[in-house]
């Protein structure tokens, strides 16, 4: 959806509701990305400069998302879910 410094925000499924499992799908995700980063180089040319690194944060919950801007407009969210995340 957008970055935030050096973080990058996702969304999913903003318009029907969750099954009841959606937060273990999520962590699970969560996990499946961490384990790939462990095993995915920077830059294969450069095997000294180690692996992907990423950290991982998510929450569920309301949130409201709105395009902002007059010049440069895009679609963004805010509310407590984002922040928690």
């Amino acid at each position: 959806l957008e970055t935030i410094g050096d973080c990058y925000i996702a969304v999913t499924n903003l318009v029907e509701k969750q099954d009841e499992d959606h937060a273990i799908r999520m962590a699970r995700f969560a996990l499946g990305l961490l384990a790939a980063c462990r095993e995915t180089l920077v830059c294969e040319e450069q095997p000294e400069l180690g692996f992907v690194q990423m950290r991982c944060g998510f929450d569920t919950g309301p949130l409201v998302g709105a395009i902002v801007g007059t010049r440069h407009k895009k679609y963004t969210i805010f509310g407590n879910t984002v922040n928690t995340a």
